[in-house]
């Protein structure tokens, strides 16, 4: 058995590989974990290609967990988000209505999630090594870390996308501006599609003592549940046309 140091508690222990999409989500939407993806990382300019990786759902998987974590906390938490998951895929309108607890097991679930597809992808490290520690110790989503969720009409079934935010908008005309290398070094969004239901997680280092935030879609598409705002304007007509729309859509604004 391989010892290695675990991401989320730090200590060593055995080796257990973590699916980036767990296996019961990628049978209950594509009937298997068979299923090809592919990896692109696209330059900053979206012009270059930096590299491709093809592989199957079963070996998309990131090796640096315990077995302790994988088969405690994380098990424990899968188990909680399947049946939120399985009643919004009998209807998505109960989006609107999910409750406290709901809400959170979706967003603990979500950050897990976007920290396996930013470790376990050819992409740079995006997500500060403390969120890992802390969702670990507290089982609480860290500061200036923001979860929406939304409706997607595209035909996919398990997809993401992930980058820095790549926007600012200032509403002052005297303050430091931000910029790209700021952005770059102290923020992140990794978006993912199950299959029409959209979860976002974006954060910005000191948002709040910096003045900033990070807005909900102002055409009332997403709904923010952490921390929650009330939208009772939400619809699953304003919907998003696919996962870039929603995940390009993310903005700091002061």
């Amino acid at each position: 058995m391989t010892i290695i140091n675990c991401t989320f508690c730090n200590e060593k222990g055995n080796k257990s590989k973590e699916h980036i999409w767990p296996q019961w989500l990628q049978i209950e939407l594509t009937g298997s974990t068979k299923s090809n993806f592919r990896g692109t990382h696209i330059s900053l300019s979206g012009v270059r290609v930096v590299s491709e990786r093809n592989q199957s759902g079963k070996s998309l998987v990131f090796g640096a967990i315990c077995e302790n974590c994988n088969t405690g906390w994380m098990s424990n938490l899968e188990s909680e988000f399947i049946p939120i998951f399985k009643k919004i895929k009998l209807g998505y309108n109960t989006i609107k209505t999910l409750n406290k607890k709901e809400r959170n097991i979706i967003s603990l679930w979500g950050l897990k999630t976007a920290m396996m597809i930013n470790s376990g992808s050819n992409y740079r490290q995006i997500i500060p090594e403390m969120h890992y520690s802390h969702l670990y110790e507290y089982r609480q989503i860290p500061k200036n870390v923001k979860i929406d969720i939304g409706y997607i009409i595209s035909n996919n079934r398990l997809r993401w996308e992930q980058s820095n935010i790549n926007m600012s908008v200032s509403k002052k005309q005297d303050i430091n501006k931000i910029d790209p290398y700021d952005l770059r070094k102290n923020s992140y969004v990794i978006t993912m599609q199950l299959e029409n239901l959209g979860i976002k997680v974006s954060y910005y280092n000191n948002c709040k003592e910096y003045g900033f935030q990070i807005p909900t879609s102002k055409f009332d598409k997403s709904i923010r549940i952490w921390p929650y705002l009330k939208n009772g304007n939400f619809d699953l007509k304003n919907n998003y046309k696919d996962i870039t729309e929603m995940h390009m859509g993310t903005i700091l604004i002061r």
